[in-house]
């Protein structure tokens, strides 16, 4: 006789094969969960920005990702979780979600990927132009995104108001990541033997730089007081720059896409005092059209 099966019994087994599309499907938002809930404390202030959603159903918007940084430790634990939870082939998975898995935890690694991650599936984002939520005790106020397209190439334009807790300097810097989902991402670093880009020349609104036609070096024939040790210094590179940059203020960076493609697009930027600390973070999902011209997403950063 085979046992009779409640009728308030409703649990059902899911086919293998079923579940291993499900994990291959949903497997980067299993590891962001996985990071976000075990590994990491959200950004302070809005924790909720950070819930998981399915990329189709991002807006557009910005977030103040300062002090959200995952440590490789953190991604390893979770990557490991991830493994013993049905991913790797001897706990029920195949050998494709693993190197899936693997290849995901590697990408993660990246700093700014992993914002770009989050924001894609962020379930909500402040509006541009819009103040932050986290403004009163974030360094983002607020940030606007544009999009233009020159001779048919589309350029993005990301204004943001800061307000750090220190005046940054000569060795000071920033990073830029731009990318959109399944076609890959470009980082702007700048010349990294020179420490990258610097925030004392082009990087704040109206920025009254002007580079020098060759830039000074500290030798025999250098200013007596030059510092050889200083190798990024702004009056050796610039005839004038914007350095010491106050606690509040405009920055604005303008970029080309690495691909002309459609959709929705995310990026990134990292501010970094003079000792490579991050002091401010934000990212932003935004969408590129395909008509030609002008497609503002906000307001200017001072409306």
């Amino acid at each position: 006789l085979k046992p009779r099966r409640s009728r308030n019994c409703r649990h059902r087994v899911t086919p293998a094969h079923s579940r291993r599309a499900m994990l291959a499907k949903l497997l980067p938002q299993l590891l962001l969960s996985l990071l976000l809930t075990s590994c990491l404390a959200p950004p302070a202030g809005h924790p909720e920005d950070w819930v998981l959603v399915e990329e189709d159903n991002v807006a557009q918007g910005f977030v103040d990702c300062t002090g959200s940084a995952v440590s490789d430790s953190a991604i390893t634990r979770a990557w490991r979780r991830l493994m013993l939870e049905g991913v790797h082939p001897d706990k029920g998975g195949t050998d494709d979600l693993a190197r899936s898995a693997n290849d995901l935890r590697a990408r993660l690694r990246d700093p700014l990927r992993l914002q770009l991650e989050r924001v894609f599936r962020a379930r909500e984002l402040s509006s541009f132009g819009e103040v932050s939520p986290s403004s009163s005790g974030g360094r983002v106020r607020h940030a606007t995104v544009e999009v233009q397209r020159v001779d048919g190439w589309p350029y993005v334009t990301i204004e943001v108001s800061l307000a750090l807790p220190v005046k940054l300097d000569s060795g000071a810097g920033w990073d830029l990541a731009l990318g959109a989902s399944g076609l890959g991402i470009i980082h702007y670093h700048g010349d990294e033997k020179a420490g990258g880009y610097d925030v004392c020349c082009e990087f704040v609104e109206n920025s009254a730089c002007v580079r020098r036609a060759r830039p000074r070096t500290c030798g025999s024939d250098s200013d007596p007081s030059c510092d050889e040790a200083d190798t990024r210094s702004a009056t050796l590179l610039y005839a004038a720059h914007d350095c010491p940059i106050s606690e509040t203020f405009s920055a604005r960076v303008r970029k080309p896409l690495h691909l002309n493609e459609t959709g929705r697009w995310g990026i990134a930027l990292q501010v970094r005092d003079e000792d490579g600390h991050e002091v401010a973070c934000v990212a932003a999902a935004f969408d590129v059209a395909s008509e030609t011209g002008v497609a503002e997403l906000g307001p200017p950063a001072g409306g």
